[in-house]
């Protein structure tokens, strides 16, 4: 049994070297709103989307990811079907400057390290908290503009694919619960139908990324 310790430690330290691996990459997509202006995620009003991330895998299973991520989001009353919103008339367009830290688990032992049973694929799931710059460039109904910031809490799904040894794509659909209410400057506005100052904006990210990851000179992976 004294021995156990040292066939541990020997394990986990082998482990640690052959599976760790480090990754930036870049990613586009859209972004969209949902709020006191749309009860659901307005998909029919997107806005484009971009990122650059540095991932860190210290396991086949887990995932450490920073990210910085740039972006709009938009809604108009006019394209509403609501007649008390077209009534409104609001329209709004804000820029968002996303910083966040994330932590991925991969749903299958995903291809960075040796062992026999590896995957090239692996669907994973991400949670994290983040920091976003909100910048109003239009709301049609107040003359008040905004530039401020607010609390982001990222939660998400993807799919990993390593479509070389060093290069691999993910595609990505996030959410982001924020603690403001003002995503959508209606909370400037004296209208009576400004929605309720109770609940809080979301907007969302979907995305398709490529990243280059860097090996340890030690990894045994297999050439693809």
């Amino acid at each position: 049994m004294s021995r156990f310790p040292f066939f541990l430690f020997l394990f986990l330290s082998t482990a640690y070297s052959f599976a760790q691996t480090h990754e930036v990459g870049l990613g586009g997509g859209v972004a969209h709103y949902r709020g006191d202006m749309s009860s659901i995620i307005n998909v029919a009003q997107p806005s484009a989307h971009a990122i650059a991330f540095y991932r860190y895998n210290p396991t086949e299973t887990w995932a450490v990811r920073l990210n910085v991520g740039v972006g709009q989001i938009k809604c108009a009353d006019s394209k509403s079907n609501d007649n008390l919103a077209k009534m409104r008339g609001h329209e709004f367009l804000t820029n968002l400057l996303e910083f966040s830290g994330q932590i991925e688990y991969n749903f299958l032992n995903f291809g960075q390290g040796t062992a026999r049973d590896m995957h090239r694929f692996s669907p994973y799931a991400l949670a994290g908290l983040g920091l976003v710059k909100l910048e109003s460039v239009r709301n049609t109904t107040s003359t008040a503009s905004f530039n401020s910031w607010a609390r982001a809490i990222p939660l998400g799904l993807g799919i990993k694919w390593l479509v070389k040894r060093n290069l691999q794509i993910s595609t990505e659909f996030g959410a982001r619960f924020t603690n403001t209410d003002n995503l959508d400057a209606l909370q400037n506005t004296n209208s009576k139908l400004s929605g309720n100052p109770k609940t809080k904006d979301m907007y969302f990210f979907s995305h398709i990324s490529l990243s280059y990851i860097f090996r340890n000179k030690k990894d045994l992976c297999p050439q693809f």
